[in-house]
């Protein structure tokens, strides 16, 4: 098996929008959000060192953010991955540097300390160490803010807050009240630290002592961010997670992506928990237990940028099922690539937002791994065609048909057809018309198709099984609504899904036009049968012109039936006349 971490953050779209914007005069929105994904080793001596942080603005011209870490000693070797999501509005103008700190302050965190960490779980303590880890999370985070502006002119601070005067004065003037409060703060913290090179444990608490005020202050909300980690020891099955906000943690144990922590009720649409809250530390989110005992293969962590960019919960884990596919398929330097191309087009389709996915893979691209694969997804198609699961079927085979996989693109070929049956014997419906339409769409894509020359014959039979099947209900259709009066919506629903020039859906309306109207005057109902004799004779005239100019694999097959239907419509019109 291989292993790949990676983590990338991209500028989003409205961003992008508003730098381009010349009513904005140059300014510059950059991305908010941050994310890291890496390895640490076990030390026995403490160690500073600087992690970089993919972070990619159109107008910057270095992609990377370096970021300074302190790390404890550890017995404990760790993977840990952080994503963090800076609000971005105009009262967190410093939310980037917000979000660095969350990240700084989760490597930090676990280096001081994994080794407890594992213990409590060990132990099955997992209260304790939810609140140890929520308190010792915010506690370095606010420092990280303090210490920050401490090395801030006060008077620059203030011009900032005054820029928030127009938009929000209520904010601006919390902010402007409580710069004296800082700076007195301030004083005291560089008076510690400019005497004291190194910090005794004495020390440690007065500064300790000063972040806790600080937190009190509404300044912190300057740095404003939400933030999801995972960590799990280094060749061990051990791992746990913790989260505020809305970002999300997908894991795969083994059955397919899904969430070990339930999204925070409190965040809800544009409302979300913060590590700038008070009480931050009780709105942390942890993983259930029963997720615990199992083996992650692969993790990912995302900001809601992404969330946002997908209609469901189950499209976003399909999405996560798709990188893991294309590691498994084409290996790390492909995986990564996609995710970089990829990601950036998220926020442009979807939400707009700043987007940041962060994982740990878990692969295995060699030739027999994927031939396995094939048996087993092929395996699996079978066994929901059986239970007529006809979602979970595309969902298996998707991969191998965007690779463009002959053995599969005829296997989902077989599958929708039985589909289209299995709903289009149950009655005309959109649903079941769509169902039709792509079996027959996918055929038509492939039958000319020199790969698919030992299906040729099969394919054919498929398209004279969906065109009977299709003139069959119909015919049963019409017989039942004789006497409706409501027959329109039939003709309705057929509008519904023809597009332009879909002379398939054309033909199959006229046909029901046909068929009611035959049955109509053979049981003498003609009240109102003269308009819709008009209507259908110029249905069926559009669909002989579409025929002869397009060859479709069942317009030519009706082309001469056309022509029958509109002699026989018309002496049905001349009779009525006599």
């Amino acid at each position: 098996m291989n292993r790949a971490m990676f983590a990338y953050s991209f500028q989003g779209l409205s961003h992008i929008r508003k730098e381009d914007d010349p009513e904005n005069g140059g300014l510059v929105f950059p991305c908010q959000d941050r994310s890291f994904s890496g390895d640490f080793e076990a030390s026995e001596i403490p160690e500073k060192k600087d992690i970089q942080l993919f972070v990619k603005n159109q107008k910057s011209l270095s992609s990377y953010v370096s970021v300074s870490v302190e790390l404890k000693p550890h017995k404990t070797p760790f993977s840990l991955v952080c994503v963090s999501d800076g609000h971005g509005s105009s009262p967190h103008f410093w939310s980037d540097k917000g979000a660095e700190f969350a990240i700084q302050a989760a490597v930090e965190l676990l280096a001081a300390s994994i080794d407890k960490v594992l213990d409590a779980m060990d132990a099955s303590e997992y209260k304790k160490a939810n609140k140890n880890l929520a308190k010792s999370y915010v506690k370095r985070w606010n420092r990280k803010c303090f210490e920050y502006l401490c090395s801030v002119e006060i008077d620059d601070l203030k011009v900032k807050s005054k820029e928030l005067e127009e938009r929000d004065p209520d904010i601006a003037k919390r902010y402007l009240d409580e710069l004296h409060e800082l700076k007195k703060l301030a004083k005291d913290y560089n008076e510690i630290v400019s005497k004291n090179p190194m910090l005794t444990e004495e020390n440690q608490k007065e500064i300790g002592n000063l972040v806790t005020e600080f937190s009190k202050l509404s300044l912190k909300e300057i740095f404003g961010c939400t933030s999801v980690v995972y960590f799990q020891a280094k060749d061990s099955p051990k791992w746990y997670a913790f989260k505020i906000g809305d970002s999300d943690l997908f894991v795969d144990f083994g059955d397919g992506f899904s969430k070990p922590i339930k999204d925070d009720p409190k965040c809800f649409l544009n409302e979300t928990t913060s590590l700038c809250n008070s009480k931050a530390s009780d709105s942390f989110c942890f993983p259930e237990e029963q997720f615990l005992d199992k083996v992650p293969i692969s993790i990912f962590a995302s900001t809601d940028g992404v969330a946002n960019s997908f209609s469901s919960e189950e499209y976003l884990s399909r999405f996560y099922g798709q990188i893991q596919f294309s590691f498994d398929e084409d290996g790390e330097f492909i995986g990564e690539r996609d995710i970089k191309n990829y990601i950036p087009e998220l926020s442009e389709r979807g939400s707009g937002d700043d987007v940041s996915i962060a994982g740990i893979v878990t692969y295995d691209n060699s030739i027999e791994a994927r031939t396995k694969k094939r048996e087993n997804a092929k395996v699996l198609a079978d066994t929901y065609f059986k239970n007529q699961e006809w979602d979970k079927i595309n969902t298996v085979l998707k991969p191998f048909v965007d690779k463009g996989e002959p053995d599969f693109i005829f296997k989902k070929i077989v599958y929708d057809c039985n589909a289209a049956k299995f709903y289009l014997g149950q009655g005309l419906s959109i649903q079941s018309l769509n169902l039709w339409k792509q079996a027959f769409v996918e055929i038509s894509g492939v039958i000319t198709d020199s790969r698919f020359i030992t299906y040729h014959e099969t394919l054919n039979k498929f398209v004279e099984a969906l065109h009977k099947l299709m003139n069959l209900q119909i015919e049963k259709t019409a017989k039942e609504r004789i006497y409706s009066t409501g027959d329109d919506e039939i003709c309705a629903l057929f509008d519904s899904v023809i597009s332009e020039n879909d002379e398939v859906f054309i033909f199959y309306k006229v046909n029901y036009e046909y068929q009611l109207i035959s049955y109509r005057y053979e049981a003498k109902w003609i009240s109102g049968l003269e308009e819709k004799i008009r209507t259908a004779v110029d249905d069926l005239i559009q669909a002989y012109h579409l025929s002869e100019s397009q060859k479709n694999l069942i317009m030519v097959k009706v082309k001469d039936e056309l022509r029958v239907r509109v002699n026989r419509l018309l002496k049905i019109w001349a009779s009525m006349w006599e």
